[in-house]
């Protein structure tokens, strides 16, 4: 095991510029496509595990609740229907249901550009939800009128 020193893109107070946002992206992207091919979807990317070295690589970390696709790995994984693991704020809306059968490197797509989203705006991701139709209003509502 390797002793990796840095800090994470959650460790960092500022947002990132947008030229140094899309540097770190694409590392991620290269990370992520390497595992992915190896059959490995992470399931918790979020800025905490986005490890920037003081060399200026880009490592990702935390891989506990990755799992092997089954159709690579001849292995079947399972993960109850319903549960939900990872990191609210950066989930793919599959993976926040716990609909694993739905879960893959898509999701980890998902959490990535959220992770960056809130790298480069200060806050945390927040997908957005429909309105809810006021109690008594006609079914015909809408939030635009």
């Amino acid at each position: 095991m390797d002793l990796l020193e840095g800090a994470s893109l959650g460790d960092i107070d500022d947002t990132l510029p947008p030229h140094v946002a899309i540097r770190y992206l694409d590392y991620c992207l290269d990370a992520l496509g390497a595992a992915h091919d190896a059959g490995i979807v992470h399931r918790d990317i979020k800025p905490d595990n986005i490890l920037l070295t003081l060399q200026g690589n880009i490592k990702l970390l935390d891989v506990g609740i990755a799992t092997l696709r089954e159709h690579i790995a001849g292995i079947t994984v399972v993960t109850k229907e319903g549960y939900v693991m990872g990191t609210p704020g950066y989930m793919a809306p599959e993976q926040a249901r716990g609909h694993w059968d739905q879960v893959d490197r898509q999701s980890d797509i998902w959490a990535l550009g959220a992770t960056f989203s809130s790298c480069c705006r200060e806050r945390q991701f927040t997908p957005p939800r429909p309105p809810t139709r006021p109690s008594g209003s006609p079914w015909w509502w809408r939030p635009d009128r």
